[in-house]
């Protein structure tokens, strides 16, 4: 199969070295990515990887507060949250990869977790106690005016909680 440079549209910024890299160990055809569909809502698995990334005392620290997950993506985390503590529990993604995580939050009465799709700019000013964003940053084009974005949403002394992954690492490379 002939590598489609098409499919990424920053190619040619990339140096010698990494045009090598992305052709050989990062890219993956279309036809075989995971198929969005067979999410398997797994809490409990979510619950420990939020624990390894932010600490043992993490669900206290969220308990009784309104929590956004900024770049929710499929929306595991909201629902860990929602289960492993009380509060208000938000996602947003400029995506609507969570509908699988609203039927699961619908079949199982967690009444305390709501979904966005879309831009953030229409959530209200300092409405957030405690934001998260998990393995999100790499893909935000723009992360200096995200994260100005998320101050702005967060109450005072609030408290944001990122992490980012190990991109070179990861499945996608470098997030093209």
């Amino acid at each position: 199969m002939k590598f489609d440079t098409s499919l990424f549209p920053k190619y040619s910024e990339l140096s010698h070295f990494e045009k090598i890299i992305l052709r050989t160990c990062c890219y993956f055809p279309p036809e075989k990515r995971r198929k969005r569909s067979k999410l398997i809502i797994e809490p409990d698995k979510y619950v420990k990887t939020l624990t390894n990334a932010y600490g043992q005392d993490f669900f206290s620290e969220i308990d009784g507060k309104k929590v956004l997950d900024f770049g929710c993506g499929e929306g595991q985390f909201v629902i860990a949250m929602a289960i492993q503590s009380k509060g208000q529990f938000e996602g947003v993604d400029i995506q609507d990869q969570y509908q699988v995580a609203n039927e699961y939050v619908t079949k199982h009465q967690i009444s305390n977790t709501n979904f966005y799709h879309g831009n953030s700019k229409e959530l209200l000013n300092e409405s957030y106690d405690i934001i998260i964003s998990h393995d999100s940053f790499e893909h935000f084009e723009q992360p200096e005016i995200i994260l100005d974005e998320m101050m702005r949403l967060l109450k005072p002394k609030g408290k944001l909680f990122i992490k980012f992954g190990p991109t070179w690492m990861s499945p996608y490379g470098r997030h093209m």
